[in-house]
């Protein structure tokens, strides 16, 4: 599975967007995104009707975590503590589940995406 994530580069010291890829099923994927990002839980936030953002349940209570204001394309302004993983929103007959986001639909994401870096956790 193909998701976007945008974080921090340490080197640079700035936020940066790589592509995150998942030997995953439907049904580990929650459980395996946990685990590589070393999160304790998972908070999710639609960015649109199509594709939802994931992020650490915990992110504001962290030391050194980037914070991000974002605006959907609902036209709400948000702001996200953390990396932040875009996945793609699939309807279920019970729930929503997240699924791999193309190639396209990334640099589609990328053009259209206003995000900018507005601070940092101090952690608790």
């Amino acid at each position: 599975m193909l998701f976007y994530k945008i974080g921090l580069n340490i080197n640079l010291m700035k936020s940066e967007g790589t592509l995150l890829k998942l030997n995953s099923s439907r049904e580990s994927v929650y459980q395996d995104l946990a685990r590589i990002m070393e999160y304790e839980t998972l908070d999710f936030q639609d960015y649109s009707e199509e594709l939802v953002m994931i992020v650490d349940g915990n992110g504001y209570f962290n030391k050194n975590y980037l914070v991000f204001q974002i605006v959907t394309q609902y036209g709400d302004t948000i702001e996200l503590a953390g990396s932040i993983i875009f996945a793609k929103n699939i309807e279920t007959e019970d729930s929503t589940d997240i699924g791999p986001i193309s190639e396209e639909e990334i640099l589609i994401l990328r053009d259209k995406l206003n995000i900018k870096l507005i601070g940092i956790t101090r952690g608790i």
